[in-house]
């Protein structure tokens, strides 16, 4: 029995089966205490058990990471590290699908601070002024629910872009590149972080250049999880296009592989439709697209009166899919790409964004819908 407000920590072995009572008193003042039982002799859901993480010094280690998984059978995760240089400590928790919670707990298993997020929003916590010691973090679930994957990092440094909430704002895209350079590797700098805005749908190329070893590429959505990776190996250059990114808050990762430094530079563009069909033939005019067999052959007239659905659609802006003002073949193909991506599991965009028929899905009809609109406009008025 340890005295004064030290962690209480007891292992019982050969338990038989059966049933045992737990009790917690105090000689002398009240407390408030967490009390946690495990089987399991190597859990991290003690703190006891805590994992380890490298001890925190500013300058030299000023930042650490963790991944891990939350929830469900999973209680609780420990962590423990050493802080090596007084001051303030920042934590960011992300890459979340569900709410977990986060806590910075003293040596004495006292909360310091905790992140008070709800749902899988990024939790930020920053800690008042820390004195060099030893620290717990416990990652856990507030309510019961499905496990979460999370990545969990701490650092010293406030002016650093190590964070996922602390990266360099790169602006919002717009028709020219927004770009950055830096530096990545060895124990003082793990990884950049970069942040950059969407305000449309849009196709986005990550261009990583100028490496003298193995840098990677991580673009992560406004949760911090994962959408693409960029893992070429060696010094190649890093080249990803992540198509149909709607609109929202999107962060880019720089980080060595192993024990790899270099130099970088980062280039976010966005891409036009004809440069993601590059070596697609694109149709010259609607009589090189099929015309699918939907329907019963119309009378002439009928062919000269859009439909009600049809008026709809000459609006151009719900079948405008490249942003050029028109409906042409190259909308056409966008479509049918994205069916393809879909059928492959590889679409990224919403499926409504492609939704014409209205049925809140991507489907063949909405295909056809836009094949059968040119060649009905071609019979209104033939292309010369």
């Amino acid at each position: 029995l340890l005295g004064g407000s030290l962690i209480e920590n007891l292992s019982a072995t050969a338990l038989a089966a059966g049933t045992y009572h737990i009790r917690v008193n105090t000689l002398f003042a009240t407390t408030n205490y967490l009390l946690a039982v495990s089987q399991a002799a190597t859990s991290d859901d003690l703190i006891s058990n805590a994992t380890v993480l490298p001890a925190i010094t500013s300058g030299v280690v000023p930042t650490a990471r963790a991944t891990g998984s939350a929830g469900g059978a999973d209680l609780q995760d420990y962590y423990r590290f050493q802080l090596n240089t007084a001051g303030n400590m920042r934590l960011n928790l992300s890459g979340m699908t569900t709410d977990l919670s986060v806590e910075i707990l003293d040596q004495f298993g006292n909360v310091i601070v905790f992140g008070s997020q709800s749902g899988n929003t990024i939790e930020r916590v920053t800690t008042p002024e820390l004195a060099v010691g030893t620290y717990y973090i416990r990652v856990f679930q507030l309510f019961v629910g499905a496990s979460s994957n999370y990545i969990l990092e701490i650092s010293r440094d406030f002016n650093g872009d190590d964070l996922v909430r602390g990266g360099n704002n790169l602006g919002t895209l717009a028709s020219t590149a927004l770009t950055a350079s830096g530096a990545v590797g060895g124990a003082a700098d793990i990884q950049d972080y970069y942040s950059f805005t969407l305000t449309s749908t849009r196709n986005v190329r990550f261009l990583l250049t100028g490496l003298t070893a193995d840098i990677d590429l991580h673009i992560l959505d406004s949760f911090g999880r994962l959408i693409q990776s960029g893992t070429s190996g060696s010094t190649s250059t890093e080249n990803l296009t992540v198509n149909g990114l709607v609109a929202g808050v999107y962060y880019i990762r720089v980080f060595p592989f192993g024990a790899a430094v270099s130099n970088y530079s980062l280039s976010v563009t966005g891409v036009s439709a004809a440069a993601l069909l590059a070596g697609i033939p694109v149709p010259k005019s609607s009589s090189e697209l099929p015309v699918p067999d939907v329907s019963a052959p119309a009378s002439s007239t009928a062919e000269d009166t859009p439909t009600t659905q049809e008026q709809s659609l000459d609006s151009n802006a719900p079948m405008d899919f490249n942003g050029d003002g028109s409906v042409s073949p190259l909308d056409a193909l966008l479509i049918l790409n994205a069916l393809r991506a879909k059928a492959s599991g590889e679409l990224r965009a919403a499926e409504i964004d492609f939704d014409i028929s209205g049925d809140g899905q991507l489907t063949p009809v909405d295909a056809l819908l836009v094949i059968n609109m040119l060649n009905k406009r071609q019979l209104r008025s033939p292309l010369e």
